[in-house]
Protein backbone atom coordinates (compact mmCIF):
# COMPACT_ATOMS: atom_id res chain seq x y z
CA UNK A 1 0.00 0.00 0.00
CA UNK A 2 1.23 3.70 -1.00
CA UNK A 3 2.28 5.17 1.74
CA UNK A 4 0.79 9.30 1.56
CA UNK A 5 2.96 10.43 4.21
CA UNK A 6 6.63 9.05 2.56
CA UNK A 7 5.38 10.60 -0.55
CA UNK A 8 4.46 13.84 0.51
CA UNK A 9 7.79 14.26 1.79
CA UNK A 10 9.09 13.00 -1.36
CA UNK A 11 7.50 16.00 -2.97
CA UNK A 12 9.02 18.59 -0.03
CA UNK A 13 12.35 16.83 -0.81
CA UNK A 14 11.59 18.18 -4.63
CA UNK A 15 10.87 21.69 -3.97
CA UNK A 16 13.49 22.20 -1.18
CA UNK A 17 16.14 20.80 -4.47
CA UNK A 18 14.26 23.03 -6.76
CA UNK A 19 14.61 26.27 -4.07
CA UNK A 20 18.22 25.45 -3.51
CA UNK A 21 19.18 25.27 -6.95
CA UNK A 22 17.63 28.63 -7.82
CA UNK A 23 19.48 30.11 -4.70
CA UNK A 24 22.68 28.61 -5.96
CA UNK A 25 21.91 29.74 -9.76
CA UNK A 26 21.17 33.33 -9.12
CA UNK A 27 23.94 33.64 -7.10
CA UNK A 28 22.23 34.41 -3.94
CA UNK A 29 24.30 31.50 -2.53
CA UNK A 30 27.28 32.76 -3.71
CA UNK A 31 29.83 30.62 -5.68
CA UNK A 32 32.19 28.72 -2.83
CA UNK A 33 29.73 30.81 0.03
CA UNK A 34 28.92 28.16 3.25
CA UNK A 35 25.46 27.23 3.56
CA UNK A 36 23.58 28.27 6.56
CA UNK A 37 24.05 25.97 9.34
CA UNK A 38 21.76 23.06 9.34
CA UNK A 39 19.29 23.87 12.60
CA UNK A 40 19.28 27.41 10.95
CA UNK A 41 18.51 26.08 7.26
CA UNK A 42 15.88 24.05 8.30
CA UNK A 43 14.01 26.79 10.31
CA UNK A 44 14.35 29.04 7.06
CA UNK A 45 12.83 26.77 4.88
CA UNK A 46 10.25 25.09 7.34
CA UNK A 47 11.49 21.63 6.96
CA UNK A 48 12.85 18.93 8.84
CA UNK A 49 16.96 17.78 8.82
CA UNK A 50 15.76 14.29 7.11
CA UNK A 51 14.33 16.47 4.39
CA UNK A 52 17.27 18.89 3.91
CA UNK A 53 19.87 16.01 4.47
CA UNK A 54 18.30 14.20 1.42
CA UNK A 55 17.84 17.00 -0.79
CA UNK A 56 21.84 17.97 0.25
CA UNK A 57 22.62 14.22 -1.08
CA UNK A 58 21.08 15.45 -4.45
CA UNK A 59 22.81 18.59 -4.67
CA UNK A 60 26.18 16.94 -3.86
CA UNK A 61 25.23 14.29 -6.49
CA UNK A 62 24.80 16.64 -8.90
CA UNK A 63 27.77 18.49 -8.06
CA UNK A 64 26.12 22.07 -7.55
CA UNK A 65 27.70 21.85 -3.84
CA UNK A 66 30.30 20.41 -1.55
CA UNK A 67 29.71 18.23 1.56
CA UNK A 68 32.90 18.65 3.72
CA UNK A 69 32.29 16.21 6.74
CA UNK A 70 32.56 18.13 10.00
CA UNK A 71 33.22 21.50 7.73
CA UNK A 72 29.80 22.07 6.25
CA UNK A 73 28.30 22.22 2.64
CA UNK A 74 30.03 24.62 0.43
CA UNK A 75 28.38 25.92 -3.19
CA UNK A 76 30.74 24.76 -5.65
CA UNK A 77 32.19 27.74 -7.77
CA UNK A 78 31.05 27.10 -11.38
CA UNK A 79 35.05 25.96 -12.48
CA UNK A 80 34.80 22.80 -9.64
CA UNK A 81 31.62 21.65 -11.19
CA UNK A 82 32.62 18.06 -13.01
CA UNK A 83 32.25 18.36 -16.70
CA UNK A 84 30.43 15.25 -18.21
CA UNK A 85 32.91 13.37 -20.47
CA UNK A 86 32.58 13.80 -24.28
CA UNK A 87 29.98 12.28 -26.05
CA UNK A 88 30.37 8.87 -24.16
CA UNK A 89 28.46 6.01 -25.71
CA UNK A 90 25.92 4.10 -22.94
CA UNK A 91 27.75 1.27 -23.27
CA UNK A 92 31.28 3.43 -21.96
CA UNK A 93 29.35 5.15 -19.19
CA UNK A 94 27.62 2.16 -18.23
CA UNK A 95 31.64 0.41 -18.28
CA UNK A 96 33.05 3.18 -16.33
CA UNK A 97 29.90 2.91 -13.39
CA UNK A 98 30.38 -0.45 -12.64
CA UNK A 99 34.23 -0.63 -10.82
CA UNK A 100 33.38 2.72 -9.19
CA UNK A 101 29.89 2.37 -7.69
CA UNK A 102 31.38 -1.56 -6.41
CA UNK A 103 34.50 0.26 -5.34
CA UNK A 104 32.44 2.93 -3.11
CA UNK A 105 30.14 0.12 -1.83
CA UNK A 106 33.13 -2.31 -0.51
CA UNK A 107 34.45 1.18 1.31
CA UNK A 108 31.06 2.04 2.53
CA UNK A 109 31.04 -0.90 4.41
CA UNK A 110 33.43 -0.42 6.61
CA UNK A 111 33.82 3.10 6.64
CA UNK A 112 29.99 4.18 7.28
CA UNK A 113 29.15 6.02 10.33
CA UNK A 114 26.22 5.53 12.68
CA UNK A 115 24.46 8.63 11.19
CA UNK A 116 25.69 7.76 7.85
CA UNK A 117 23.81 3.97 8.81
CA UNK A 118 20.63 6.03 9.56
CA UNK A 119 20.47 8.06 6.65
CA UNK A 120 20.90 5.03 4.84
CA UNK A 121 17.66 3.00 6.32
CA UNK A 122 15.85 5.99 5.81
CA UNK A 123 16.35 6.00 2.20
CA UNK A 124 16.04 2.05 1.88
CA UNK A 125 12.67 2.33 3.17
CA UNK A 126 11.28 5.16 0.96
CA UNK A 127 12.53 3.27 -2.33
CA UNK A 128 11.28 -0.07 -1.02
CA UNK A 129 7.64 2.21 -0.29
CA UNK A 130 8.06 3.55 -3.91
CA UNK A 131 8.67 0.01 -4.84
CA UNK A 132 5.80 -1.28 -3.97
CA UNK A 133 4.19 1.58 -5.00
CA UNK A 134 5.19 1.13 -8.49
CA UNK A 135 6.09 5.03 -8.81
CA UNK A 136 8.90 4.67 -11.13
CA UNK A 137 9.79 8.52 -10.93
CA UNK A 138 10.18 8.46 -7.02
CA UNK A 139 12.00 4.73 -7.68
CA UNK A 140 14.60 6.81 -10.21
CA UNK A 141 15.08 9.94 -7.92
CA UNK A 142 15.62 7.74 -4.66
CA UNK A 143 17.70 5.31 -6.23
CA UNK A 144 20.01 8.26 -7.26
CA UNK A 145 19.97 9.84 -3.63
CA UNK A 146 20.92 6.05 -2.37
CA UNK A 147 23.82 5.66 -4.61
CA UNK A 148 24.76 9.48 -3.37
CA UNK A 149 24.20 8.21 0.12
CA UNK A 150 26.80 5.02 -0.28
CA UNK A 151 29.09 7.26 -2.23
CA UNK A 152 29.37 9.58 0.66
CA UNK A 153 29.53 6.87 3.17
CA UNK A 154 32.66 5.93 1.27
CA UNK A 155 34.13 8.65 2.57
CA UNK A 156 36.55 8.49 -0.77
CA UNK A 157 36.70 12.59 -2.23
CA UNK A 158 38.39 11.59 -5.49
CA UNK A 159 35.74 8.20 -5.88
CA UNK A 160 32.67 10.83 -4.99
CA UNK A 161 33.82 13.23 -7.80
CA UNK A 162 33.98 10.18 -10.24
CA UNK A 163 30.82 9.04 -9.58
CA UNK A 164 29.25 12.32 -9.47
CA UNK A 165 30.89 12.76 -13.40
CA UNK A 166 29.79 9.15 -14.18
CA UNK A 167 26.33 9.75 -13.31
CA UNK A 168 26.03 12.96 -14.72
CA UNK A 169 26.85 11.27 -18.45
CA UNK A 170 24.78 8.52 -17.62
CA UNK A 171 22.18 11.10 -17.43
CA UNK A 172 22.89 12.73 -20.46
CA UNK A 173 23.25 9.41 -22.85
CA UNK A 174 20.07 8.14 -21.50
CA UNK A 175 18.04 11.06 -21.71
CA UNK A 176 16.20 9.92 -24.91
CA UNK A 177 15.84 6.47 -23.81
CA UNK A 178 13.58 4.44 -21.81
CA UNK A 179 14.04 1.17 -19.77
CA UNK A 180 13.79 -1.62 -21.90
CA UNK A 181 13.47 -5.12 -20.51
CA UNK A 182 13.30 -5.77 -16.76
CA UNK A 183 11.16 -2.73 -15.18
CA UNK A 184 13.33 -0.91 -12.96
CA UNK A 185 11.03 -1.78 -9.78
CA UNK A 186 12.58 -5.11 -9.88
CA UNK A 187 15.76 -4.03 -10.40
CA UNK A 188 15.47 -1.40 -7.76
CA UNK A 189 14.75 -4.17 -5.11
CA UNK A 190 18.77 -5.19 -5.70
CA UNK A 191 20.09 -1.71 -4.72
CA UNK A 192 17.89 -2.34 -1.41
CA UNK A 193 19.37 -5.37 -0.17
CA UNK A 194 22.68 -3.36 -0.73
CA UNK A 195 21.59 -0.76 1.05
CA UNK A 196 20.69 -3.15 3.83
CA UNK A 197 24.05 -5.21 3.76
CA UNK A 198 26.33 -1.71 3.64
CA UNK A 199 24.19 -1.03 7.12
CA UNK A 200 24.77 -4.55 8.46
CA UNK A 201 28.58 -4.53 7.83
CA UNK A 202 27.91 -7.96 5.45
CA UNK A 203 30.56 -7.18 2.55
CA UNK A 204 29.51 -10.05 0.15
CA UNK A 205 26.04 -8.93 0.18
CA UNK A 206 26.60 -5.74 -0.19
CA UNK A 207 28.97 -6.58 -3.13
CA UNK A 208 27.12 -9.42 -4.73
CA UNK A 209 23.77 -7.19 -4.71
CA UNK A 210 25.26 -3.76 -5.92
CA UNK A 211 27.06 -6.09 -9.06
CA UNK A 212 23.18 -7.38 -9.66
CA UNK A 213 21.64 -3.70 -9.57
CA UNK A 214 24.56 -2.34 -11.75
CA UNK A 215 23.96 -5.69 -14.44
CA UNK A 216 20.06 -5.63 -14.29
CA UNK A 217 19.93 -1.56 -15.17
CA UNK A 218 22.85 -2.21 -17.78
CA UNK A 219 20.43 -4.99 -19.13
CA UNK A 220 17.32 -2.84 -19.23
CA UNK A 221 19.26 0.80 -20.67
CA UNK A 222 21.91 -1.15 -23.34
CA UNK A 223 20.74 -4.87 -24.33
CA UNK A 224 21.79 -5.25 -27.33
CA UNK A 225 25.02 -3.25 -26.87
CA UNK A 226 25.74 -4.97 -22.90
CA UNK A 227 28.11 -7.81 -22.49
CA UNK A 228 29.80 -6.97 -19.65
CA UNK A 229 30.27 -9.81 -16.60
CA UNK A 230 29.62 -7.53 -13.74
CA UNK A 231 28.87 -10.18 -11.24
CA UNK A 232 31.62 -12.65 -9.76
CA UNK A 233 31.50 -16.03 -10.41
CA UNK A 234 31.52 -16.42 -6.50
CA UNK A 235 28.36 -14.70 -6.08
CA UNK A 236 26.26 -15.98 -8.67
CA UNK A 237 23.66 -17.45 -6.91
CA UNK A 238 20.08 -18.50 -7.93
CA UNK A 239 18.01 -17.97 -11.01
CA UNK A 240 18.43 -14.22 -10.65
CA UNK A 241 21.91 -14.11 -10.81
CA UNK A 242 21.53 -14.78 -15.11
CA UNK A 243 22.14 -11.00 -15.35
CA UNK A 244 25.07 -11.74 -15.31
CA UNK A 245 25.98 -14.43 -17.72
CA UNK A 246 28.16 -13.61 -20.38
CA UNK A 247 26.02 -13.81 -23.46
CA UNK A 248 29.29 -13.72 -26.69
CA UNK A 249 27.46 -16.86 -28.21
CA UNK A 250 26.53 -15.78 -31.71
CA UNK A 251 22.75 -16.30 -31.95
CA UNK A 252 21.44 -19.38 -32.35
CA UNK A 253 23.53 -20.78 -29.93
CA UNK A 254 22.83 -22.62 -27.09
Amino acid sequence: MTNPTSFARRRLVDEVIDHLRTEISSGRLASGSRLPPETKLTAQLGVSRTTLREAIVVLSHDGLVDVRQGDGTYVKPPGATESSLANPSLREVLEAKSPILIGLVKLAVTRRSEREARDLDRLATELSTAIDAGHDDDIRLTTAAAESALAAAAHSDLLCRLARQVSSSLDDATLASSDRGEPISESARYLVRSVRAVIDRDPEAADRHVRLWLSARASALAPEQTRMEYVAAETRRGPRASHARRTDAPPGAS
